[in-house]
């Protein structure tokens, strides 16, 4: 990862030097962004200096929504962060909303290492492997997405209310800031980015055996030497729902 990128990403600076940048971009109430700078067709959102974690050019990036599977990158950073991956995790009873998203169709009392459940959420976007995870860190569910808002309140995502630990949720909101910062976390983590780096997962359960399982990101077939962080993508009656988080460094900075 260090190699790749030329350098150790430093993320205690993401909340100070705000001053190091002298010009912010901002796109608002449909006024074109400046000169030379891209026109991004989204309802929302943010670009941030990596070091700074100051907004360089966005569009109503404090509107609120929810984040639906980009929840899971918090989800990821607390069992990288506070989870022993070599840990064995019994699965417990499955909620029927898992079945909305991605899963790797885990029975009850099937047991996998937390680190085999960490690629299933971070290369194919496995609610039921976050839902597991979650349950085996936190006690329960209730008690994960706490430990989720209270991480979120740390790294400065004030307009962010947790309610999933995997997807979306009623009373959930965040913002394209909020889910910015948070991908600035999650892009520090070297597990995390080696992981979500992965073209393929093979896995082998009770229920389910697959091999070359693609990525569910897909970010890194339109920018490949860019960092596909969490991709959500929610079916609508009239359009889908896209969400992104994503990273790139190039000369040694990283937005």
């Amino acid at each position: 990862f260090l190699q790749r990128f030329g350098r150790e990403f430093d993320f205690d600076g993401c909340m100070g030097r705000k001053d190091e940048l002298q010009h912010r971009y901002i796109e608002e109430k449909g006024v074109p962004l400046k000169e030379g700078l891209p026109e991004v067709a989204g309802a929302s959102y943010a670009v941030i200096d990596g070091d700074s974690c100051d907004v360089l050019f966005g569009k109503k990036y404090d509107q609120t929504f929810d984040p639906q599977t980009l929840v899971q990158m918090m989800t990821a950073v607390l069992i990288i962060e506070k989870g022993n991956l070599k840990d064995t995790v019994t699965a417990p009873e499955m909620p029927a909303a898992i079945n909305s998203g991605n899963t790797v169709f885990l029975r009850k009392n099937e047991e996998f290492k937390l680190s085999r459940l960490l690629e299933a959420i971070l290369t194919y976007n496995a609610n039921d492997a976050a839902y597991a995870a979650a349950v085996h860190i936190g006690g329960s569910e209730e008690k994960f997405i706490d430990m989720m808002n209270a991480e979120a309140k740390n790294l400065g995502m004030t307009n962010t209310e947790f309610k999933s630990v995997y997807g979306g949720a009623k009373g959930q909101k965040s913002t394209a800031h909020d889910m910015a910062l948070l991908a600035a976390k999650a892009s520090s983590l070297e597990k995390y980015v080696s992981l979500t780096l992965k073209p393929t997962m093979n896995w082998n359960g009770e229920m389910f055996a697959h091999d070359n399982l693609p990525n569910a990101n897909g970010f890194q077939q339109i920018m490949e030497d860019g960092v596909g962080l969490k991709l959500s993508n929610q079916k609508g009656p009239k359009a889908d729902k896209i969400h992104l988080a994503a990273s790139y460094t190039k000369g040694g900075r990283t937005i």
